[in-house]
């Protein structure tokens, strides 16, 4: 286990504490059949084991801070009633298991710092957990846990910098601070920008014509959800505010290469910042969109920010938090979209590990929101539909003004 945090990771420390706003990933699984408090302690033992840093607490160093072990696997489980209370209360790495598990009627429900964790990890271990839960309630071998290289040569000075320019580099992290201070974005029409509790509302559309759409345009589906959303964010504002600057996004991509690395855990993804013109026609922004971020990407811009935070790691904590949370660094975008390929087939995986006892009748998901962004958008594919995921404060959107965003959204993508 890697001790020590990285920049990126104690970034989301220092940005909860400084902002007052969570920095939690989550999700669901709503699930049919039992589910035993032991065998679930059983399964988390293991995953603890595998990942050390899910019982673990932060410490503060004379320099950076660091994960220690602190906590079994019952510290990581309780049974709950209801969702909300709970996805809405801070984690405190300094005292809490930055992984925690809800045990509830429904079935069970994940959250994790983002200290911790991104997305895709998330996504991973909680995958994980319930293909364990399943096997062991099926009495099958438990299948193989996910394993990756290292993440120091992953994410270390050497990786960052090959196959790219570091003029190209810095000349990107001059341009993300030049257009934080100019303040281009439009903002989201939010009712205001404040501290408070979070929502999810969702949506789906068909997936197989969204696919069809990409490839007749020449574009990812990524490019084109993005895309989607940008209108809708438009047209949300169109109506409710008097004028608007042009729409940015903050879109993520893995550093990891694919199923080797996927049991990493950490913040192992670094978003590129898009600007697009939301006056154009849907399939113009996604073109638009596709190549900008094709180019990027080939270029490794996505590699600048890991690459010149990697210093921070040996700040001292009381120095980092004053330094680290800034405008650039907090993310100066309209809003911030993210589509995530989903866990294989794990309804299937689920039935057939437990023989039929346990089955998984469906999933949700939300993400931590930057606090001048007010929301941000999770698309991932599952079954035959693209799910849709807003996380939103409700200081800035109200459940009305988030429904009538994602029927904005699922219109763009249907048309």
């Amino acid at each position: 286990m890697r001790g020590r945090l990285s920049a990126v990771d104690a970034f989301f420390v220092a940005y909860q504490a400084q902002a007052g706003i969570l920095m939690s990933v989550g999700a669901e699984a709503r699930l049919s059949g039992p589910a035993d408090p032991a065998d679930l302690l059983a399964v988390l033992d293991a995953l603890r084991a595998h990942w050390p840093v899910l019982g673990c607490r932060l410490a503060r160093g004379f320099v950076g801070l660091r994960w220690r072990p602190a906590f079994a696997a019952a510290d990581l489980v309780r049974p709950l009633d209801s969702l909300d209370a709970w996805r809405n209360h801070p984690i405190d790495p300094f005292e809490e298991p930055p992984f925690q598990v809800a045990h509830l009627p429904t079935g069970l429900a994940f959250r994790a710092h983002h200290a911790a964790l991104d997305g895709q990890a998330l996504i991973v271990v909680t995958a994980t957990l319930v293909r364990l839960l399943a096997a062991r309630l099926g009495g099958q071998p438990a299948p193989p846990l996910p394993t990756g290289r290292p993440w120091r040569a992953l994410a270390g000075p050497r990786a960052l910098l090959a196959g790219a320019r570091l003029r190209a580099l810095f000349g990107y992290t001059r341009w993300l601070a030049r257009e934080a201070r100019a303040g281009r974005s439009a903002r989201l029409a939010l009712a205001a920008v404040a501290p408070g509790p979070q929502a999810v509302t969702t949506g789906a559309v068909p997936l197989a014509p969204v696919l069809a759409r990409a490839h007749a345009l020449g574009v990812s589906p990524a490019a084109l959800g993005a895309a989607a959303w940008v209108r809708a964010i438009a047209r949300f504002n169109a109506a409710r505010l008097p004028s608007s600057g042009p729409i940015s996004l903050e879109i993520p991509v893995s550093l990891r290469q694919g199923e080797a690395d996927a049991g990493l855990l950490g913040n192992l993804i670094s978003p590129l910042t898009v600007f697009a013109d939301a006056a154009q026609a849907l399939p113009e922004v996604a073109t638009a969109l596709h190549a900008t971020l094709a180019d990027a990407r080939a270029r490794r811009l996505h590699h600048a920010v890991p690459l010149f935070a990697l210093p921070g790691a040996w700040l001292p904590w009381w120095l980092f938090r004053r330094v680290a949370v800034t405008p650039t660094s907090t993310g100066f975008a309209t809003s911030h979209f993210t589509l995530l390929p989903p866990p294989g087939d794990l309804p299937a995986d689920v039935e057939a590990l437990s023989g039929g006892r346990l089955r998984l009748l469906g999933r949700g998901m939300w993400t931590p929101v930057c606090l001048a962004m007010g929301a941000a958008l999770l698309a991932m594919p599952w079954g035959d539909a693209l799910h849709l995921a807003v996380t939103h404060r409700l200081t800035g959107l109200d459940a009305p003004a988030a429904e009538a965003l994602v029927a904005l959204l699922a219109e763009e993508l249907a048309a």
